[in-house]
């Protein structure tokens, strides 16, 4: 049974009368366990607190931001209750800093796994440079945006002064055909094949990285305000070869030159995903 985000009101009590006391409840990983999305909480909570205290529940792969704040203190005590209500809810991390945070502040049993996009099994051709010397550019425009990260059109400006040819790419599939698990399917299938035809990837964004990464293409990747692509790339380095990351200078031209165009092969993240197979499986052992 599939809920959908625009679904979870009218859809939780149905949900609930159809579960039995054996099924998993997968709830969406992603960048929303904190504050900064505060819908995506809400919607957590609320289907959290319909569900029975019993159901085993599982939190894809997230990333904590709860910052120092009242306004971080009262999201982190908010989800924190709806949590512990749950003994046989399993969060899942996808970066170490917040495995560390959701271990120190949630009363649940966790684990620190990769994203799950790396586990995507895409028959995608990897990093086929179709068009040479072009380049792609997945920036962001929101609140997520740091400060001294270039702008598209800075990076547009600087690529074509290196002759290259850019191409910006939106890593949110907003256009779906049908909302159906073919069509997800076919939009990142798509996405990766973009990624594998062009030369390098330019990007702050983590699944930008991430599907540079699938792609085999060599990525230049800034960080965000909060610092989750770079606490990624620090928790997985080991499988994501050929990105180069700008931490700490925001200068383009200079990281152009220093671009592995050697293609890796991907690396086998079995092992890494094995407590989230685990948990899938009926393998992981609720709390006493």
């Amino acid at each position: 049974m599939e809920l959908n985000d625009s679904d979870t009101i009218a859809g939780a009590l149905p949900l609930r009368r159809a579960l039995s006391a054996n099924d998993l409840v997968i709830l969406p990983g992603g960048g929303n366990l904190g504050s900064s999305y505060p819908k995506a909480g809400d919607e957590r909570r609320l289907l959290l607190g319909v569900l029975p205290k019993s159901q085993r529940c599982l939190i894809f792969p997230q990333s904590t931001d709860y910052p120092l704040t009242a306004r971080g203190r009262r999201f982190l005590a908010a989800d924190a209750r709806a949590f512990a209500r749950h003994r046989n809810l399993v969060v899942f991390a996808r970066d170490l800093q917040s495995y560390q945070f959701i271990v120190r502040h949630f009363d649940n049993q966790a684990h620190l796994v990769p994203d799950t996009a790396l586990a995507l099994a895409i028959d995608a051709t990897r990093h086929r440079i179709d068009h040479p010397k072009r380049a792609i550019i997945s920036l962001r425009s929101d609140d997520e945006r740091r400060q001294d990260t270039p702008s598209t059109n800075q990076v547009i400006l600087e690529l074509r002064q290196s002759g290259y040819q850019a191409k910006v790419v939106d890593t949110q599939a907003r256009a779906l055909t049908a909302n159906t698990p073919a069509a997800r399917q076919r939009a990142v299938t798509r996405m990766i094949d973009l990624y594998a035809s062009a030369q390098i990837v330019i990007t702050d964004r983590l699944h930008g990285m991430i599907f540079a990464a699938i792609a085999g293409t060599p990525a230049v990747v800034f960080d965000n305000a909060n610092s989750k692509v770079r606490h990624f790339f620090d928790s997985w380095s080991h499988g994501l070869q050929g990105v180069i990351p700008c931490w700490n200078d925001s200068t383009l031209e200079r990281h152009l030159t220093s671009i592995p165009f050697t293609n890796t092969e991907p690396p086998d993240w079995a092992t890494d995903f094995a407590p989230l197979i685990a948990a899938m499986t009926c393998a992981v052992k609720p709390r006493e």
